[in-house]
């Protein structure tokens, strides 16, 4: 669905910025949101139940787990993009 469908369908709205009028911000409507919510809060919940399972010790090993493999995720890809600029495009 595109950009124009959604926001005909009322889920999102275009507006312009308020520093440069040349500029439109497309945002999601806060209310075309909460018909969703109902959907989400098994996924919620069963998350809220895994995370019951652990200790505070285990759930702050997991947190620093997944903030390094973030950061090493985020620096390989940065390094990757790099390497793909760098590269002489054949068109």
């Amino acid at each position: 669905m595109s950009a124009r469908q959604r926001g005909q369908r009322g889920f999102i709205e275009r507006v312009r910025e308020t520093r440069d009028r040349r500029k439109v911000l497309v945002r999601v409507r806060a209310e075309s949101l909460k018909p969703l919510i109902p959907k989400y809060d098994a996924i919620g919940n069963a998350f809220l139940n895994m995370v019951e399972q652990y200790s505070e010790k285990e759930l702050q090993l997991i947190c620093e787990y997944l903030q390094k493999a973030s950061e090493i995720s985020a620096r390989e890809l940065a390094r990757l993009i790099e390497a793909n600029r760098a590269r002489p495009s054949h068109h």
